[in-house]
């Protein structure tokens, strides 16, 4: 491990006959030089174990900081052990598809990103590029894949991806290290990205000249036992990393030394690839990172970069449109118990009253029928106030409406149910711009709706109409507020979060009510 901070990809894999020569050398894989290499063997003859070796070997020279693996288990789950070493960032199995798909994505956003890199620096190759940045360099990256034969059970195109990695990966530094049971399931685009190849025994004879080309005598059933190509196809006996007796043995000892070499590494480790959860809880947020240090109140989880999102609900109206039992006084009640302790809340119950226990808090303002006009009586009052406020900091100094406002005490109305608070204010004349005027100086409206309580012809219906921010949480139907194609309608627990009409996914959490902080 002298040269650990140097990056040094050749392994030393066995023992090979050359009885033309009368010798037996060391066989040498340099994917540096080689580029990738395929491994094709019957079922239990020493293919993953071959892969084992080659990682091992690897990370026994290499630092985490120069070399990091992907690997991607579709056999026997014989490469779960690996997902422990430092330099592994992710284990991927069959049924992942998830983290499948979002590691295929990120591998070809690396090629794209490292080809820009080599133009910028006329840089030919990994190795050239690296030489040029020896204070900076590039990582390599090992994409381990056992058991080619089921990628086309996948159900997404991995085998096309697999095809276009092997081709464009080995000039950018990511190797692909793959193995096989026969080689009539390998396209042969993508069998020809293989220059380098290993033949184990194989049941169909003929498989043996697609890999390593004619030999003139069979192969034993001896496990390791293989066949490369050198100036002939000759014999060759793998190496192990360690004598053992049995298998249960050789787990033992690997389980160790994969221990030591994570024990002797200390500095950060890759990153793995960020998947949803099962299940989402309000307790759970703060096993994420925030996207933004500055968010307040937040929505859930972004899908795709798996981080938490501010909800945005400074942007109003914000109105959260969905059918029935889709979430939306869930995600209502999860935005109050995150307000500022600080803050003024006043709350509009639907006529189910699901949010009745909060009458009875402190700093909630629980407003029913006959409570409605003396409430709005005292909104008017609170925008004029803000208008005075915000005029004589405007004499004092230059500022604009969003930071002035925004820098005052948080006064939130939060509304479960647009019908039946369309029926408390119907009377109250004007009521249209005086929450128009509210959201123009800072002030929080938050109303849920269902599809078919949108279309109402009273002001207030009108008003949240025209917004362009909010969440939606399932098909909107007829009674559409934001533009979104049906094919795009979240799935339950999921929602569309809306801002100046854009949107992006996110994964919502179900409210713990014991976790309520007001």
């Amino acid at each position: 491990m002298s040269n650990y901070n140097k990056l040094d990809l050749q392994v030393a894999l066995g023992i090979v006959d050359i009885p033309e020569r009368q010798e037996q050398n060391e066989y040498y894989l340099n994917l540096l030089k080689e580029g990738n290499l395929a491994i094709i063997a019957a079922s239990g003859f020493g293919k993953s174990f071959t892969l084992g070796l080659i990682m091992m070997s690897l990370a026994i020279k290499n630092s985490p900081k120069l070399l990091q693996y992907y690997i991607v288990d579709l056999g026997n789950s014989a490469l779960i052990p690996f997902m422990n070493l430092p330099h592994t960032a992710d284990y991927m199995t069959f049924d992942a598809n998830e983290k499948l798909l979002k590691f295929m994505k990120l591998i070809e956003d690396e090629i794209k990103e490292r080809k820009k890199l080599f133009a910028r620096a006329m840089a030919q190759n990994f190795e050239m590029y690296n030489q040029l940045h020896e204070d900076d360099p590039l990582k390599a990256i090992v994409v381990v894949l056992d058991n080619h034969d089921v990628v086309r059970e996948l159900e997404f195109d991995f085998e096309r991806f697999i095809m276009r990695l092997s081709r464009d990966g080995f000039g950018v530094g990511i190797y692909v290290l793959m193995t096989a049971n026969v080689t009539n399931l390998i396209k042969y685009s993508t069998f020809n990205n293989f220059k380098k190849r290993i033949a184990g025994y194989l049941h169909d004879k003929g498989d043996f000249s697609s890999v390593v080309g004619r030999m003139t005598h069979l192969l034993p059933e001896i496990k390791g036992r293989v066949a490369v190509k050198l100036e002939n196809v000759n014999v060759m006996q793998i190496y192990t990393p360690f004598a053992f007796e049995n298998p249960i043995e050789y787990v033992e000892k690997l389980k160790q030394s994969i221990k030591e070499i994570k024990e002797n590494y200390t500095g950060l480790l890759p990153a793995k690839i960020p998947v949803l959860p099962d299940i989402f809880t309000s307790a759970q947020f703060s096993e994420y990172k925030q996207e933004s240090p500055e968010t307040t109140v937040k929505i859930g989880l972004c899908v795709t970069e798996v981080v938490s999102v501010d909800a945005r609900i400074d942007q109003s109206p914000y109105v959260i449109i969905g059918p029935a039992k889709t979430g939306k006084t869930n995600l209502l009640e999860l935005y109050l118990n995150q307000l500022p302790a600080t803050s003024k809340i006043f709350l509009f119950d639907s006529s189910a009253m699901e949010l009745f226990a909060y009458k009875e808090h402190d700093n909630i303002t629980y407003i029913e029928t006959e409570g409605t006009k003396k409430w709005a009586d005292e909104l008017v009052d609170e925008i004029l106030d803000r208008k005075a406020k915000f005029q004589a900091a405007m004499e004092a100094e230059d500022v604009s409406p969003q930071s002035f406002y925004g820098s005052l005490p948080v006064y939130t109305v939060l509304i479960d149910g647009m019908d039946s608070f369309a029926k408390k204010v119907v009377k109250i004349r004007g009521f249209e711009e005086v929450l128009k005027e509210a959201c123009e100086v800072g002030i929080q409206v938050i109303v849920t709706v269902a599809p078919p309580h949108v279309k109402g012809p009273d002001q207030v219906s009108r008003f949240f109409r025209a917004a362009i921010n909010g969440v939606v949480l399932g098909d909107q139907g007829s009674g559409s507020i934001f533009a979104v194609s049906s094919k795009e309608n979240p799935v339950f627990g999921q929602g569309l979060l809306f801002n100046s009409g854009s949107y992006r996914r996110v994964l919502i959490p179900k409210y713990l009510k014991e976790e309520k902080e007001v």
